[in-house]
């Protein structure tokens, strides 16, 4: 689709072009200028051009300033991010390798989901305010579907829109824009990504800081999920051999268990723990020490246990010790075990989400990982006629860690942080039965579904973030006063909807700008006596409109 524009829409594509233009003059023209063997009239001429040049920037400047883009919306049935440049991809701490396996994994599940009822996706680009300065980043980022339109400020829900610059400090928004996916988003209420031109000094050039929202059902549900999915159809558990050795205290015997798990691209990463055994072979006189389960490994690998992983971004640790009772009897065996089995595993690839409440101050990022843990408790039992007998309990706890991480980018780079972690705990499972040639593939299965529907559990993460957004203490900085998070919702629509409450600093000079999804909260005036005039707090909802 063309880029065109609507009534009271700027098309912001032809200036960035023109400036590009420009820029490379001046850059062209000082670099003339500092060339020894350039004549003194040739100088002058080329001073002329450069101020010239400058003038044509600090106006444009003057009328739109820095755009600082916080979001890119992708549309299904078009997007390529394969053009993207790396550089221009912002993924928190993931290494250029990492950035660009993720990219074809978007791209991947991009392709796979264009038949989706959901078109557009919050795709974390971040450009930072120097490199916005060049205006190159507009012509790469912006898709031709993609319309800057501008709306009137308004300076609470009842005013009569004001346009343009009003000369009021106290009112610093010249207009606030919208990113809007042309062929099927419509009305402010579904618009994903809202921002205002803001200014701190009217001397300054202005800039356009944004927040944004991700939808629920599409992060969650088309993106985590999914991920989370396929890592745990990755992870493979073979049940391997099991070894009884004389090492216990007091001339007990020590079980000790092995599984292979897969884990990697390569069947070197194999690691061995835990697994199960099987006592058909140990009867009365029989050497205890060579129990194996060789043939049940085999059939493990023909049942399709054998696999190679590429979930690159889980680790999973394994860790086991069981003492057992020694033989007591000939014709008797009886072994009561307490013993814990912890079986954890971390993904560290869970996708972070930005939200920016206050522009040019600080960030908040969600970020955090699943990890899974299993331990057992119970009582085996042998007779020399009768199977491997376990009665016990099974306990299967799904962690979901979201970090709120607070940033500030300002004056002297003091970062602020705070985490909060949630522990979403499932109901325990109690497994009775013998273990027979069967038994210990029919665990694995039963371990491994378990353990991916913890993960698949969405009830759990949704609550992890709403229990992490509740803020655990507050954000302070000596230039941007306090504010604090609370009531963390989704709603109907899959908005992730939050309160930002500001308080200011009793000093300062800060004139505070801080844009809700398509809102302005009101300004801070800052007076000659360096004291900051704060009517009340500043509190605005993420997805309404007009401040409080």
């Amino acid at each position: 689709m063309s880029n065109r524009t609507q009534p009271g829409s700027v098309n912001l594509l032809t200036p960035f072009t023109a400036l590009n233009d420009i820029h490379a003059e001046v850059l062209r023209l000082n670099t003339k200028l500092g060339d020894s063997d350039v004549k003194s009239d040739a100088k002058k001429k080329y001073q002329e051009e450069l101020e010239k040049a400058e003038t044509t920037i600090k106006r444009f400047g003057d009328r739109a300033g820095d755009f600082s883009i916080q979001r890119l919306f992708l549309d299904l049935a078009t997007a390529d991010i394969s053009s993207l440049p790396a550089s221009e991809i912002s993924l928190g701490s993931m290494t250029p390798v990492q950035v660009t396996t993720f990219s074809v994994l978007l791209q991947q599940w991009l392709t796979e989901n264009k038949s989706s009822g959901h078109t557009t996706l919050g795709y974390g680009l971040s450009i930072d305010k120097d490199k916005a300065k060049s205006y190159k980043v507009a012509d790469i980022l912006m898709p031709t579907w993609v319309e800057m339109q501008t709306y009137p400020y308004k300076a609470s829900a009842t005013d009569q829109p004001i346009l343009g610059w009003t000369g009021d400090a106290a009112r610093n928004c010249l207009t606030y824009c919208n990113m809007t996916e042309n062929r099927l988003v419509s009305g402010e209420r579904l618009l994903a990504w809202s921002g205002n031109f803001t200014t701190i000094d009217r001397d300054k050039e202005r800039r356009v800081d944004g927040s944004a929202v991700i939808r629920r059902a599409l992060f969650l549900d088309k993106f985590v999920l999914p991920m989370l999915h396929q890592y745990n159809d990755d992870m493979q558990i073979v049940a391997s051999s099991m070894e009884l050795l004389r090492d216990g205290p007091a001339g007990q015997r020590r079980f000790h268990w092995k599984y292979a798990s897969f884990l990697g691209k390569n069947p070197q990463h194999t690691q061995y723990t835990d697994s199960y055994y099987n006592f058909r072979e140990n009867q009365k006189d029989a050497n205890l020490n060579q129990t194996t389960g060789r043939l049940f490994y085999e059939e493990a690998r023909s049942r399709g246990y054998l696999g190679i992983s590429h979930a690159d971004g889980v680790s999973w640790s394994w860790s086991q010790n069981c003492d057992t009772g020694e033989k007591k009897e000939a014709d008797d065996w009886t072994s009561p075990i307490s013993w814990q089995d912890h079986f954890s595993g971390r993904n560290t690839s869970f996708s972070a989400v930005d939200i920016v409440p206050i522009p040019g101050q600080g960030r908040i990022r969600i970020q955090g990982y699943s990890e899974a843990k299993v331990t057992y408790g119970g009582e085996y039992t042998r007779l020399i006629q009768a199977n491997l007998v376990y009665d016990g309990k099974i306990t299967y706890v799904v962690y979901w860690q979201v970090d709120i991480v607070l940033e500030s980018t300002q004056d002297k780079g003091i970062t602020t942080k705070f985490e909060n972690q949630h522990v979403f705990s499932f109901e325990d499972i109690r497994e009775t039965g013998n273990n027979d040639g069967t038994s210990a593939i029919s665990f694995v299965d039963t371990l491994k579904n378990n353990v991916e529907g913890m993960l698949n559990k969405k009830e759990s993460i949704y609550k992890a973030i709403n229990d992490s957004l509740v803020a655990t203490g507050k954000f302070t900085h000596p230039a941007a006063g306090e504010f604090n998070l609370k009531d963390p919702m989704f709603n109907r629509q899959g908005d992730l909807l939050m309160t930002a409450q500001y308080i200011a600093p009793k000093k300062g000079s800060l004139q505070f700008s801080m844009p809700a999804i398509g809102a302005e909260v009101k300004q801070r005036d800052p007076t000659v006596d360096n004291s900051v005039k704060a009517v009340g707090d500043a509190i605005a909802e993420l997805g309404k409109k007009g401040g409080k």
